[in-house]
């Protein structure tokens, strides 16, 4: 079970600019970004409760992993009547919804929002989960050539950010046209590159 609260915080950059980022970081804990790697077993039982702290919106889908289920039903997209307004189902500021699902393929994953995604994934709202193999098997994805090794495990995450997108978000600019977006710092496990 892991518990992640949706939460707004500040990361620095190598140019010793400091950018306003949302994340998932741990249940109560500090703001984080990327969200915390979640490390399971294929097979295991995945309960992950989100709570929401910002001021929209905020949800978490899990590419790769099926029948995942939302406060106890399947997990299904969201409309206000005219349009899609979320993948999966989402918790408004203050609330809360809790996710389960049983572990598939051994591999890596990302977990990341599904409300409105092309905003609040890059503003953030991402992170991996990691399946790792049942007992006695040694490959992922299937492959021969996808050896796991647990004293070999090494993660790389990549991730971008345009500094305007989150300087919108920031000062609470609705209109921020995400046609214009370009990014400008490249980030390898939320560290920046080069």
């Amino acid at each position: 079970t892991f518990v992640l609260d949706a939460q707004e915080g500040y990361i620095q950059l190598p140019d010793s600019t400091t950018m306003y980022m949302w994340g998932y970081g741990k249940g109560g804990g500090a703001f984080q970004y990327p969200g915390p790697v979640l490390c399971v077993n294929q097979g295991d039982t995945v309960t992950v409760i989100l709570n929401n702290t910002l001021p929209e919106p905020v949800s978490i889908m899990f590419p790769g992993q099926e029948n995942v289920l939302a406060n106890g039903a399947p997990a299904q997209p969201q409309g206000d009547g005219a349009a899609l307004t979320s993948l999966t189902n989402a918790a408004t500021t203050g609330g809360s919804v809790t996710y389960s699902f049983v572990a598939g393929e051994p591999g890596t994953y990302l977990y990341e929002s599904g409300t409105n995604p092309q905003k609040q994934v890059r503003l953030g709202l991402f992170g991996a989960l990691v399946v790792r193999p049942t007992a006695g098997a040694t490959f992922v994805y299937n492959r021969t050539d996808s050896q796991f090794t647990p004293e070999e495990e090494f993660m790389v995450l990549l991730s971008e950010i345009d500094p305007y997108l989150h300087w919108a978000a920031e000062s609470g600019a609705p209109n921020y046209n995400l046609n214009n977006y370009q990014a400008r710092y490249w980030l390898i496990n939320g560290r920046g590159f080069p």
